[in-house]
């Protein structure tokens, strides 16, 4: 498990979840796949949860939670790369 903040903020990490083709978009991290969370998005579409809230907890609206699991290693670094590719360029 590992939790990464990107530079693109909010909406950069929306875009490359968007652009992940192995790795599955998650609300929960414990499976036999790999899969990305990202908090911000939840508590987003959640209209209880003030974004302000996760804030003070030191989740920011750029984290991203990993969850790594038993597909190939190289075909997860290329899934990631090919993801993060679009943020590079933006």
């Amino acid at each position: 498990m590992l939790a990464f903040g990107l530079h693109a903020g909010f909406e950069g990490a929306r875009r490359m979840m968007d652009r992940l083709n192995l790795i599955t978009r998650a609300v929960s991290l414990g499976d036999a796949d790999s899969l990305i969370y990202h908090p911000a998005s939840l508590t987003r579409a959640r209209k209880s949860i003030h974004k302000d809230a996760h804030l003070a907890d030191g989740v920011g609206e750029d984290l991203m939670r990993l969850s790594v699991s038993l597909e190939d290693d190289g075909d997860l670094i290329a899934d990631l790369r090919q993801a993060l590719d679009l943020q590079v360029g933006s």
